[in-house]
C-alpha cells in the first residue's frame, strides 16, 4: 500500500541516483538526465504532499504540472545543445574549463548565420 513514507523512500532513492550521476558522470547528457532525476524527486514529494495532506486542494498538483513542463523544457534545450555540439565534435566530455566557452562561441556563431 502506498503511504507517505513509501513516497519519501522512493523520492530519496531517485534523489541519490541523481546526485551520484551529477558527481560521477562526465558526459553532458548524463549530467542532464541526472538533474532531471533530481527534479523528478522533488515532483514526487510535491505530489505526495498534495495527495496525502490536502486531498481536496488541487493547487499543489497544478504547480507540479508546471514543474514537469519546466523539466521537459530543460531536457529539450540541453539535448538541443548536446546535438549541436555533437555535430561539430565526436565526443563531448566536461573536463576542460573552456568547454562552455567554446559552446557559447558555437551557439553565437550558429545564431549569427541566420
Amino acid at each position: 500500500m502506498l503511504s507517505l513514507n513509501n513516497c519519501f523512500l522512493i523520492s530519496t532513492f531517485i534523489l541519490c541516483i541523481g546526485i551520484f550521476g551529477i558527481l560521477y558522470r562526465r558526459k553532458f547528457v548524463h549530467k542532464l538526465i541526472s538533474s532531471s532525476l533530481i527534479s523528478l524527486s522533488a515532483i514526487i514529494n510535491f505530489i505526495s504532499f498534495a495527495y496525502f495532506l490536502y486531498p481536496e486542494n488541487i493547487s499543489g498538483l497544478v504547480i507540479t504540472i508546471l514543474i514537469i513542463g519546466l523539466m521537459m523544457m530543460q531536457f529539450s534545450v540541453g539535448f538541443f545543445i548536446y546535438y549541436f555540439v555533437q555535430k561539430e565534435e565526436k565526443d563531448m566530455e566536461i573536463e576542460l574549463e573552456d568547454t562552455f566557452l567554446r559552446l557559447k562561441k558555437r551557439l553565437m556563431n550558429f545564431f549569427r548565420r541566420k
